[in-house]
C-alpha cells in the first residue's frame, strides 16, 4: 500500500467529506452500492450494531474494489431509547 495514495471515503456524505477536508486529509469519494439496513431491520439489531453492520458492509464492498488503499466507512442512524427512526427524507421530516 502506498502512503501517497489518498484515503477512499466509502460515503457520499457531504458532512463526512467536510470533516476530512477540515482535517487536511487527502481523500477520494467512492460510494458503495451496498443496500443499508434500516428501521425495518432494527428488531434484529441494537442501534449500535446496525450502524456497525452498515459501515462494515460499505467498507468491505469498497475495499474489494481498492485492495491496496485505505478505506474509511461510517454510518449514521437516528435512534432514541433503542428505537431506530432512520434517516429523515427531508428537513420537514427531520
Amino acid at each position: 500500500m502506498s502512503l501517497a495514495s489518498p484515503l477512499i471515503l466509502a460515503s457520499a456524505s457531504p458532512r463526512r467529506a467536510d470533516l476530512l477536508r477540515a482535517a487536511g486529509v487527502a481523500f477520494e469519494v467512492f460510494k458503495s452500492d451496498v443496500p443499508e439496513l434500516g428501521p425495518a431491520d432494527a428488531a434484529h439489531f441494537a442501534p449500535q450494531e446496525l450502524v456497525l453492520a452498515n459501515a462494515r458492509a460499505k467498507g468491505g464492498a469498497v475495499s474489494l474494489k481498492f485492495p491496496e488503499r485505505v478505506v474509511l466507512a461510517a454510518d449514521t442512524e437516528v435512534a432514541l431509547e433503542g428505537e431506530v427512526f432512520g434517516k429523515p427524507r427531508d428537513l420537514e421530516e427531520a
